[in-house]
């Protein structure tokens, strides 16, 4: 199983929030290196926090994927909502469903 990014760009626009985060943009609390399609410019070498993956295991090692990867879905999706952005980026959370 992977991470069902809908390549939304929400979190991104949200890098302010994550202290310290070098590559903030200052002007809109962004991350500098979301393109304008809304796609990592620097997606094969992003910083940890950005990788759902990697952040799971240095934070939470002993946690579920399946359960890390419901949790992040339904942060993407109050984002989502938050921003006001088409619902065709929501997550489609049946997946987690046992």
């Amino acid at each position: 199983m992977t991470f069902p990014c809908t390549k939304c760009g929400a979190c991104c626009r949200r890098a302010h929030l994550v202290q310290p985060f070098l590559w903030g943009d200052r002007i809109n609390g962004g991350c500098m290196m979301l393109s304008t399609d809304n796609l990592c410019e620097v997606y094969k070498s992003r910083p940890t926090i950005c990788n759902i993956d990697k952040a799971k295991e240095l934070l939470y090692p002993d946690k579920d994927v399946s359960k890390n990867y419901k949790d992040n879905a339904e942060i993407c999706n109050r984002f989502i909502k938050e921003d006001k952005m088409d619902e065709k980026y929501l997550i489609d959370m049946k997946q987690f469903e046992a």
